[in-house]
């Protein structure tokens, strides 16, 4: 995709103020050389069964009702008292 950035950059500058003719050639071009616009999606495919299957083995297993988790969190279906935990999520998304 990086190599054909440039060629897409001049296709948009052409064809600027008609956005119909710009999708039209942007896939025409893509076509041409060979690029797929939804193989990202393949991987997302694959891991689907496995997500599926790991989301119903927890939904259904009974060992984590009301089990205490680790330090400060005595159990998951229960708010954080501390609020400890938003905390952290608020500060890896602003290092990520």
């Amino acid at each position: 995709m990086a190599i054909l950035q440039p060629q897409l950059q001049k296709i948009k500058e052409k064809y600027k103020g008609d956005p119909t003719r710009l999708n039209q050639e942007t896939m025409s071009f893509m076509k041409s050389n060979g690029y797929n616009p939804l193989s990202g999606c393949l991987p997302m495919l694959i891991q689907m069964p496995i997500f599926i299957a790991l989301y119903s083995v927890l939904y259904s297993a009974v060992e984590l009702y009301q089990a205490p988790f680790m330090f400060w969190i005595q159990d998951l279906s229960v708010k954080d008292p501390f609020y400890i935990t938003p905390i952290l999520l608020v500060a890896v998304m602003f290092l990520q």
